[in-house]
């Protein structure tokens, strides 16, 4: 029979966790460092979203109550959103999402672009 005692079983780390660790900050500096120059390096002050804007808004608006939906509260349960998130497209601050345009265009058969 195969006597196999002589053998080591223990469990070998071929990594120093020390050395790790400081590759880990080493990446999180670096990243933060190059976010930090692409701001610096960037002319935009405001540095903001694009928004659907105001003429699109009132197309909205115009669009709802064309369709019987008084209110906005109204639409937005058609929509199975938030009045706020509504609100914000009829008043030109919203930030385009494409579910919600292709439910509006759906709900109040209109053409909407950007």
């Amino acid at each position: 029979m195969n006597n196999q005692n002589h053998q080591d079983w223990n469990i070998v780390v071929l990594r120093n966790p020390q050395a790790t660790k400081k590759r880990l900050e080493y990446g999180k500096t670096h990243f933060q460092n190059s976010f930090q120059n692409k701001l610096d390096a960037s002319d935009d002050v405001t540095m903001s979203h694009k928004t659907v804007g105001l003429s699109l808004g009132q197309q909205i608006s115009r669009a709802r109550l064309a369709k019987g939906y008084s209110t906005q509260k109204q639409l937005a349960e058609r929509l199975m959103c938030s009045q706020k998130i509504v609100n914000d497209y009829e008043s030109g601050k919203a930030i385009p999402d494409n579910k919600i345009m292709q439910k509006l265009r759906n709900i109040l058969n209109i053409t909407l672009r950007l």
